[in-house]
């Protein structure tokens, strides 16, 4: 596999973005090709046959345009395909969950998880934490509305607050010190949560960390880049006008032009 090749990412949606942001930060000599399942998100509501078969199909994507690593840039299929995925994959391929989990436990005791209701479903981050440190508390609550609201463009402002808002209830009780974004999409709307949570409680990316083990895999492989200027591909499987318009708001003038991708059993986005 030559070192120049691109990482393949992907999501069910937009949320990826923020850790393609994490790649732009700490990895900004690598090429990256990003797949956003944008016909079928949100993926929390659905099933683990369902959410294995998307996998497989948009990781059988990346593969075949040449990835040399794969993030999967998403909780829900971190916590469900993940751990079947990466016995398939002829290239490193790494989640979010662990990566979460080992960044919350720094430092916190009293950990909240939001997530979509399959991650949370799944317990996956209330494993790892507990394998980390017995001693933690972890309070996971499901945010189905969350998704839906930020893939329809709506990241700020009084409607996008009290969403927020009722989302957080369960957890403003809870005496947290951490709270884990077990999103990818959540971190565009990080600081609507942190002005509900306040100063005390400390908000977690997994995507810091995760790339940073990204970063150390290619090192252990010697497939770290050395191009001077990267290429990269973006790939929907839904409208690609709009997933650029949102695409480019999120992360500016890197944004390449956005193609689209057929994938089965496709359905509308339900916003």
């Amino acid at each position: 596999m030559p070192s120049n090749a691109p990482i393949g990412l992907y999501d069910s949606g937009l949320g990826g973005l923020s850790v393609v942001r994490e790649v732009l930060r700490q990895l900004p000599h690598e090429s990256h090709t990003y797949i956003g399942d944008t016909a079928r998100v949100p993926y929390g509501g659905r099933s683990p046959e369902e959410l294995l078969a998307f996998n497989r199909e948009i990781l059988d994507l990346l593969l075949q345009s040449g990835v040399k690593a794969v993030v999967v840039a998403c909780n829900t299929s971190s916590a469900v395909a993940l751990p079947v995925l990466d016995a398939e994959c002829p290239v490193p391929i790494i989640g979010l969950i662990e990566a979460g989990a080992r960044a919350a436990v720094e430092g916190g005791q009293r950990i909240g998880v939001i997530a979509t209701e399959a991650t949370i479903r799944s317990r996956a981050h209330v494993r790892a934490i507990e394998d980390l440190d017995v001693a933690c508390q972890v309070f996971p609550t499901a945010c189905p509305q969350l998704v839906p609201m930020i893939e329809s463009g709506l990241w700020e402002g009084p409607k996008a607050e009290a969403i927020v808002f009722e989302s957080l209830a369960p957890l403003l009780d809870a005496k947290l010190d951490t709270l884990i974004l077990g999103c990818t999409h959540y971190p565009f709307v990080r600081q609507v949560i942190s002005d509900i949570l306040g100063p005390s409680v400390r908000l977690v990316d997994p995507a810091e960390e995760a790339v940073r083990v990204l970063g150390d895999i290619l090192a252990a492989h010697d497939l770290l880049a050395d191009q001077a200027i990267p290429r990269h591909r973006m790939l929907v499987s839904g409208d690609p006008i709009t997933f650029y318009q949102q695409a480019h708001l999120l992360l500016g003038d890197v944004v390449p032009a956005v193609e689209h991708v057929p994938v089965a059993n496709a359905l509308p986005i339900a916003l």
